[in-house]
């Protein structure tokens, strides 16, 4: 029901554990990878961690806001089109419902369509834990495909992404083998 239960359940149960909210990345690993997990730690009844709040000096996304959210979202259509472009490429429709940005990023794909956006756009993640709160910049979240930055009992609450400049833009391109439903083998966003 809060990050800190979240934080204290994955230190007292140790290695072996998952947080888990859309879960549409981690449940084909453990089906088709076969990866082990000794336990979930859901986030679905955690409040706050939801919903995109514009101020001035720009944006705040919950982690567990969905990629069809951010894609449909006027302001970042607008402003922050790279992001919207792509939160609009992940997966099927079906899985942009229930897919989140905080997964997205905490999965550390390399063929995450967000990631390369989130980059770009200068966003800082906010990480809540057993030593406090902190404030990363999202490339410092990514350690290797598959690894994060993140320690133990440590929960992506939010991210931050800064105002864009007047007269700027920016955009996400993928390259992809098949068509459609298929993962970046390139990925590249820009701000300008």
């Amino acid at each position: 029901s809060s990050v800190a239960e979240a934080s204290t359940l994955l230190r007292e149960h140790g290695d072996g554990g998952l947080l888990l909210a859309g879960g549409t990345d981690v449940l084909v690993q453990v089906k088709e990878a076969g990866r082990p997990i000794r336990y979930v730690v859901s986030l679905s009844g955690i409040d706050g961690l939801t919903g995109i709040t514009e101020h001035t000096s720009g944006l705040q996304i919950g982690a567990r806001t969905r990629m069809a959210e951010l894609a449909a979202h006027p302001s970042i259509q607008a402003r922050y089109s790279a992001l919207s472009d792509g939160a609009g490429l992940v997966g099927s429709v079906q899985t942009r419902y229930v897919a989140t940005i905080g997964g997205n990023v905490c999965n550390a794909a390399p063929s995450a369509d967000t990631s390369p956006p989130l980059a770009v756009l200068n966003t800082s993640a906010h990480v809540a834990g057993p030593n406090g709160e902190r404030t990363l910049p999202v490339m410092d979240v990514w350690t290797g495909p598959g690894r994060t930055s993140l320690g133990a009992g440590e929960v992506v609450t939010h991210f931050t992404v800064p105002a864009t400049a007047t007269r700027s833009g920016s955009h996400y391109q993928r390259h992809t083998p098949r068509k459609v439903m298929d993962i970046a083998a390139v990925g590249t966003a820009v701000y300008l």
